[in-house]
């Protein structure tokens, strides 16, 4: 019975890991391959302006999906992207949550997640969060990590701690981690800040800061 169970819950899983690419290839069809055509073509019969939004549009798509999102067509080719000048986090934690539980890591949330974030500011954050998920999940050995979102009057913090095989500072290439350019120099943009502590068989901290 059990050899059964298992079984049918591979089957399962095959199965939503399969519409989730078909899902996939149709965003990617409906929209950004759509734009590439266009683009291959000169923009015969658009305007620039329209093509410009449309690419904009594209990418913003881009990041929601890295994020975990699961955006829903209103119609071929038309998906829920219009601009928004603030986003919850709340709402957004949830799908880099299981994301990364798709990958194996579960990431257990403390505090504050209703937070109102400029939708750029946003972004960053959650993509410089989830690199350092990432980074739990390849370089840690461990699969759990916490993250402990804090806020005052001026600005959102988020801590993502681990307590796996940890690393000395002087002997790693912040480059090689992609903290330098995925985490430090997206939340700079945006002005906002990081920090890493680790140390050997002590697990690792990240301190990521953005504005409000």
């Amino acid at each position: 019975i059990y050899s059964i169970g298992r079984a049918h819950r591979a089957e399962r899983q095959a199965s939503e890991t399969e519409a989730q690419r078909r899902q996939g290839a149709r965003l990617l069809h409906d929209t950004v391959l759509a734009t590439l055509t266009l683009l291959a073509h000169s923009g015969v019969g658009v305007a620039a302006s329209a093509l410009q939004q449309q690419a904009g549009e594209d990418a913003r798509l881009l990041r929601q999906l890295r994020l975990g999102a699961s955006p829903v067509p209103h119609s071929s080719g038309v998906y829920n992207l219009e601009p928004v000048e603030e986003s919850a986090l709340g709402t957004t934690l949830e799908s880099v949550k299981q994301r990364f539980g798709r990958m194996g890591l579960e990431v257990s949330w403390h505090g504050t997640g209703q937070v109102l974030l400029p939708s750029e500011v946003l972004d960053a954050f959650l993509l410089a969060l989830a690199e350092c998920l990432e980074n739990v999940r390849r370089h840690s050995g461990v699969t759990d990590a916490h993250v402990t979102i804090t806020d005052d009057e001026s600005t959102v913090r988020a801590m993502v701690t681990d307590a796996g095989v940890g690393f000395d500072l002087k002997d790693i290439d912040e480059a090689r981690l992609g903290f330098k350019d995925s985490v430090v120099a997206r939340l700079k943009d945006v002005g906002g800040n990081a920090r890493l502590f680790s140390s050997p068989g002590a697990g690792t901290t990240v301190v990521l800061e953005v504005p409000k």
